[in-house]
């Protein structure tokens, strides 16, 4: 017999597509996967900023519009309108909260935290209202009330009070602003210098009042910003600003310069329409000084003893104020100041406030020159340019750039030439 024939499969050229995609199929699940990097750049929550309000604890009142948790090792308490208003003091090394309704005593230290319901609810500390959550660190070393607060929320208390807003013509100025302040704020969150709280509500850092005031344009200018903050090297910049810098302002090179230096170049304040910030009240000043006035300030900045002071007014006295050395840009760095048996060197802030007025404000800027006459032998001129620090944005400046119709973006490039804009939430 013949053998039987083969049987085999017939393979269709569709079966062997299949089966060739099935191979692939199985490889490609089994081979690692590539994730490609996004293009767009990482974005992080609204940051949270502490602020310290107060750090005297003492004749202070606090109250609530809403409810407001507070915890205690003995209970829970929630706190609204219905309790009034707290007295709050330190007696013997005891916070105290009081009134009619209510008694709290805590010895130091202590953390006690005012946590809010519900974000439109307000607490006011000392007559003013703020939103966020109230913390208030108390020991024998420091103590603070300090104010939680978003960062956007918290901008809406400090833009109304560095800068003019109520016309709409200084709108770019604002909007740098606002930008100057929420990049100063996220710079100091980065490299906090108290465990406690990384601003205070004053010009030691940016003037901050809550709820007190707050403007359409600023509200505006913080809301179309939003997250937007100055960087350099991928880092929020150290933005400062000030009043008026007078025609001229400091530069980096001023900054980190030898005070003896003078070989910088000059940095004006200037652009097609010249100075900018010739529109400030204090673009040029004049200002007089007692004797009497600048000794007295002499020995409360060096703390000199009452006596002494006592004496020398009572028997006369002779003292002098020499200029030593100027940085680049004009401003006193060093002054000398020579009293009976002594001379003491002032410098920077210093200077200001030997200098300052009866009611103890300080002399506006460091740009002056002192003159004495034959006239008035007692006292002392002093002509000056500016108000502040002339350090970074000059807030005037701004205003009057923002007048010859300059955009934010051009301001601040003005003003912080290294610096770039970047949106980080």
């Amino acid at each position: 017999m013949s053998p039987a024939p083969f049987r085999g499969f017939f393979i269709s050229p569709l079966f062997k597509c299949l089966t060739l995609l099935s191979i692939i199929f199985i490889f490609s699940s089994c081979a690692r996967q590539i994730r490609k990097p996004s293009d767009k750049p990482e974005k992080i929550s609204e940051p949270i900023i502490k602020v310290c309000i107060d750090e005297k604890l003492s004749n202070a009142t606090l109250a609530f519009k809403g409810t407001f948790i507070f915890k205690t090792e003995e209970a829970v308490f929630y706190l609204d309108e219905t309790i009034g208003t707290l007295n709050v003091s330190k007696k013997n090394q005891k916070l105290i909260f009081e009134n009619q309704v209510r008694y709290f005593e805590f010895s130091s230290p202590n953390i006690l935290v005012f946590r809010s319901t519900d974000p439109d609810f307000l607490f006011t500390w000392n007559k003013i209202s703020y939103s966020g959550d109230l913390q208030i660190v108390f020991s024998s070393g420091s103590s603070c009330a300090v104010n939680i607060v978003p960062i956007e929320t918290y901008l809406r208390g400090v833009v109304p009070f560095e800068i003019p807003t109520g016309q709409d013509e200084y709108r770019e100025a604002v909007f740098a602003q606002a930008i100057a302040a929420r990049t100063y704020a996220m710079a100091r969150m980065e490299k906090s210098q108290n465990k406690s709280f990384d601003v205070f509500a004053d010009v030691r850092d940016q003037v901050y009042k809550g709820q007190k005031r707050t403007t359409p344009l600023a509200d505006e200018a913080i809301s179309k910003t939003q997250g937007n903050i100055l960087i350099v090297d991928e880092k929020p910049a150290y933005s400062q600003y000030h009043s008026t810098c007078g025609g001229i302002f400091e530069t980096i090179q001023d900054l980190n310069s030898n005070e003896n230096s003078f070989n910088e170049v000059l940095n004006r304040d200037i652009s097609e329409a010249g100075f900018n910030c010739s529109i400030s009240p204090l673009f040029r000043w004049l200002e007089k000084r007692s004797s009497e006035t600048i000794f007295k300030n002499i020995a409360k900045v060096y703390g000199l003893k009452n006596t002494t002071i006592n004496d020398m007014l009572n028997s006369g006295f002779e003292y002098d104020l020499i200029v030593r050395n100027r940085k680049s840009n004009g401003r006193v760095s060093e002054m000398e100041i020579t009293i009976p048996g002594k001379t003491i060197t002032a410098r920077g802030y210093q200077i200001r406030k030997v200098l300052a007025d009866k009611k103890g404000r300080a002399l506006p800027s460091n740009l002056f020159f002192i003159l004495k006459t034959n006239k008035d032998a007692d006292d002392f001129y002093i002509i000056g340019a500016g108000f502040g620090h002339g350090r970074g944005l000059c807030q005037w400046g701004a205003i009057g750039m923002a007048l010859k119709e300059y955009s934010y973006e051009e301001i601040l490039n003005f003003y912080y030439p290294d610096f770039r804009i970047k949106s980080i939430y």
